[in-house]
């Protein structure tokens, strides 16, 4: 018996909840004949929906559920993972009706989110898995790509030039910026997001492992308020500072806060916001910080940049990883070209687009150049007059006010 068969007839057995025991019912057909049998004789001695009474079990059947501990806790959980049974039968449009039958609030977030983590089991099930083979028709194709470009469009960046070539990044995509120390890709983290949850009214998550969160509200203070950190600290000591405007610059923005972070935890922070209902864009500060497995530092950040794709993919997010340069970009001022991503040819592969940030020597200005564009031809640049003192970045294209194009100016 399998794993996800034996949660099926530990939930037959056990439960009292109608809506999870359909889901059961459904998933009776693409069990073995044993665990099938099983399980339909204990539905079958079910009334009104009610778990079956000890004294009507099999002895054997007793000893099992006296002795099954559910992995995870709540008994909700026996009943989401079994959709791995339906998934790997391709039963999407039967589960999609178990879900919507779940008309109370709590009882379908919470279903919805164990829905996501059996989706989630499967993604991490590898490239091999017959859950992974999904073949459609082109009408099919088209028509999610008519929904997605009408329902979905792309989330603008603030990157001018660069988001006209690419139309947004999307959900599924991940975008890597890559650049030397000091060259100001945490100021430009934090213009992105501000300009996502300011002026793009969307959720925004900020996982940043290099630093903690308060010394991130330090930063993003410096850049609402235009001044150095050394004014921030005074007017914080002084009582002068007004958390509720940092606030208002970043409406939907939330932060991770830990100096450790991998993959898995990843995910499940994605799943966490998600749940709650504000997924949105995912900016990752920065990839070699990331916890990860691998013999070598090349091995750790191949698996690591493959991860990220299959998290951006899975959770549905639009990600944004920041990324340190390799010793070969001599300086901050050493335009960036993709093989100068550190430790792994990887990133580049895995990556939908990749951007190089470095600093003009002449002008000073940040320029952030395209180095890999799906959707468009590499080379398109944007170019941002420098603030660092507080943190702050002034493009120097203007965005329109329905953000539909840039000039430069």
């Amino acid at each position: 018996m399998s794993r996800d068969e034996e949660r099926l007839l530990y939930y037959a057995l056990s439960s009292d909840d109608p809506n999870a025991i359909s889901c059961v019912c459904m998933a009776l057909e693409y069990m073995t004949a044993p665990s099938r049998a099983r399980a339909q004789a204990a539905l079958d001695l079910r009334a009104d929906g009610k778990a079956p009474r000890y004294s009507a079990l099999p002895d054997g059947d007793v000893r099992f559920v006296s002795s099954y501990s559910p992995p995870d806790g709540p008994e909700y959980q026996n009943a989401a993972d079994s959709l791995t049974v339906l998934r790997n039968a391709h039963f999407r449009e039967r589960a999609k009706a178990w879900r919507g039958m779940l008309n109370d609030g709590d009882l379908k977030d919470s279903l919805g989110f164990m829905i996501e983590e059996a989706e989630k089991i499967l993604g991490d099930m590898g490239e091999g898995s017959p859950a992974l083979r999904r073949v459609m028709g082109l009408q099919s194709a088209g028509e999610r790509y008519i929904e997605r470009e009408n329902m979905r469009p792309g989330i603008r960046l603030g990157l001018g030039p660069i988001d006209d070539a690419i139309r947004g990044l999307t959900p599924g995509q991940v975008m890597v910026i890559g650049g030397k120390s000091g060259v100001g890709k945490t100021a430009l983290a934090l213009y992105l997001l501000r300009h996502v949850t300011e002026h793009g009214s969307g959720n925004a998550l900020f996982v940043s492992i290099e630093m903690p969160a308060v010394d991130i509200w330090e930063r993003m203070a410096q850049s609402v308020y235009r001044v150095s950190h050394q004014v921030i600290s005074n007017w914080a000591r002084l009582g002068n500072l007004k958390p509720e405007k940092i606030q208002e610059a970043y409406p939907t923005l939330r932060v991770v806060d830990s100096d450790t972070v991998g993959l898995d935890q990843l995910s499940q922070f994605i799943r966490m916001e998600k749940r709650s209902g504000r997924d949105g864009l995912v900016v990752l500060d920065y990839m070699q910080r990331m916890r990860g497995e691998g013999r070598s530092d090349y091995e750790r950040m191949s698996n690591i940049a493959k991860g990220l794709k299959g998290i951006a993919k899975s959770q549905d997010v639009p990600l944004v990883a920041l990324s340190q340069l390799s010793r070969t970009a001599d300086d901050s001022t050493t335009p960036v070209k993709l093989s100068m991503f550190r430790d792994s040819g990887q990133i580049e592969e895995a990556a939908d687009y990749a951007l190089g940030t470095w600093i003009d020597s002449d002008s000073g200005d940040l320029i952030v150049e395209g180095l890999k564009l799906r959707r468009a031809q590499a080379g398109i640049r944007a170019r941002f007059s420098r603030a660092m003192e507080e943190m702050n970045l002034f493009p120097k294209f203007r965005v329109s006010e329905d953000d539909d194009g840039c000039e430069a100016l």
